[in-house]
């Protein structure tokens, strides 16, 4: 009993941690893509 106990407090613990970087990840992802879109598109003005 209490091992299971343990055993789900180290894997919340470990989504805990996981999940952060998840949504750090996206987020840095979102800001990136959006840096590129706001590139490609001063290119295609500018060529345009």
């Amino acid at each position: 009993m209490s091992y299971s106990v343990l055993k789900g407090l180290c894997l919340l613990r470990d989504n805990y941690f996981i999940l952060p970087t998840i949504s750090a990840f996206v987020n840095n992802f979102f800001f990136y893509f959006g840096l590129v879109g706001i590139l490609v598109a001063l290119l295609a003005t500018l060529l345009v």
